[in-house]
């Protein structure tokens, strides 16, 4: 009896944004409580970062064609999922105690 056992392993390697990500967003702020020591901070906005690129590796032994051309379509897919991402909203929330 003999086995064959394919082992192939798809990671993505490195999803790429530009190194520099503007931030546009609004901000507030106010003290509370007591002795005013309390904060809270409000802040909401968008981060552009642009569309990502993508690098998807797989261990092939055999350099199969096939496989190489799943893995180039495999990268397709991925970027066209992603290429609507190049905006992220942000919201934050923050609460402060000052002694």
């Amino acid at each position: 009896m003999r086995f064959i056992v394919n082992l192939i392993l798809y990671h993505v390697d490195v999803i790429d944004v530009n190194d520099v990500t503007p931030y546009l967003g609004l901000g507030w702020g106010t003290n509370f409580g007591v002795d005013r020591n309390w904060f809270f901070t409000f802040d909401l906005g968008v981060l552009y970062h642009g569309s990502p690129s993508i690098s998807l590796k797989a261990e092939n032994p055999l350099n199969l064609d096939i496989l190489n051309e799943d893995i180039r379509r495999e990268i397709k897919d991925i970027e066209s999922d992603v290429k609507n991402y190049r905006w992220y909203p942000v919201v934050a929330l923050g609460f402060t105690y000052r002694f």
